[in-house]
């Protein structure tokens, strides 16, 4: 199936849905096996070091086809959410640092306490610097 504007909004969609559930998002494709790039057949069981070279990815991640998607949860260690309580009891303002997507972030600072259910980051600066 070709990727039309619609079915690539329609995907958007769908990955934003699953960030808003605090789940990381991983895209599933594949590429025929006529047209892979003969470098990257297994030789011994281990693949040739050009995976391993930056300047090769946009070639080789190129002409796939879309499978699906998966959400994976990575919930936070035990003792999060009772630390970051503590810690406003204490008047200390916490904040994340993370390389989330922004609506995962959300999710996941709401989740540990960070940002409050009824408050959006977007709306309401001062649980936060979105």
């Amino acid at each position: 199936v070709q990727l039309t504007p619609e079915l690539r909004q329609q995907i958007d969609k769908s990955i934003a849905s699953i960030g808003d559930r605090a789940l990381r998002c991983i895209g599933l494709a594949k590429k025929d096996g006529s047209s892979l790039d003969p470098r990257l057949w297994k030789e011994h069981q281990q693949y040739n070091d050009c995976l391993k070279d930056p300047n090769t990815f946009a070639e080789i991640e190129s002409d796939l086809t879309f499978i699906g998607m998966v959400g994976i949860k990575d919930p936070a260690r035990e003792g999060v959410a009772e630390s970051i309580e503590l810690c406003k009891r204490a008047g200390i303002r916490v904040i994340m640092i993370t390389g989330d997507a922004k609506a995962t972030a959300i999710a996941i600072a709401k989740d540990v306490g960070i940002f409050e259910d009824n408050l959006h980051p977007s709306t309401d600066n001062s649980q936060g610097a979105f």
